[in-house]
């Protein structure tokens, strides 16, 4: 499998086997963290490392592509979660970053980022997320229901 890659990832994926199972880890933080704080409960280091434990664990060659809103926290934080080989995407334009997570094997899914949803359902792949990422499990007047938003396929992995 040949990745479309943007500017940041392209000499990269260059040397990497077709043989590599690629996952992307889609995480979106800015807004997240600042302005939505009181309505949604954004990625935790704990869904994180164990999401990419079930990857590392199942694949025997594993490579995890990073597209995020906030790639600098990305690369200081993910490789002190799990030891694993990373690359971020830096550069990219959003249409960018979307062809690489929709050319994937599979799909990290982070806090109600549909960005980050449509990747992993175009990708067709396996993904996890995690539950309750919406406080309250509303947003706004509009209450959610679990079993609509995830594929039952996909795989719940705790906050």
């Amino acid at each position: 499998m040949t990745l479309v890659s943007g500017k940041g990832v392209k000499d990269s994926f260059w040397t990497i086997s077709d043989l590599d199972t690629y996952i992307t880890i889609q995480i979106r933080r800015t807004d997240f963290v600042k302005d939505y704080a009181h309505m949604i409960n954004s990625v935790s280091e704990n869904y994180l490392q164990s999401a990419i434990k079930v990857y590392a664990e199942t694949f025997l060659s594993a490579v995890f592509v990073v597209v995020s809103d906030d790639i600098e926290w990305c690369e200081q934080n993910l490789p002190r979660i799990a030891k694993q080989k990373y690359y971020f995407s830096t550069d990219n334009s959003a249409c960018e970053d979307f062809s690489l997570m929709v050319h994937a094997n599979h799909s990290i899914v982070t806090a109600g980022s549909s960005f980050g949803w449509w990747g992993a359902y175009l990708a067709n792949g396996h993904a996890t997320y995690f539950p309750n990422w919406l406080k309250n499990g509303r947003w706004g007047a509009l209450k959610l229901k679990v079993e609509d938003f995830y594929l039952p396929r996909w795989t719940l992995i705790p906050r």
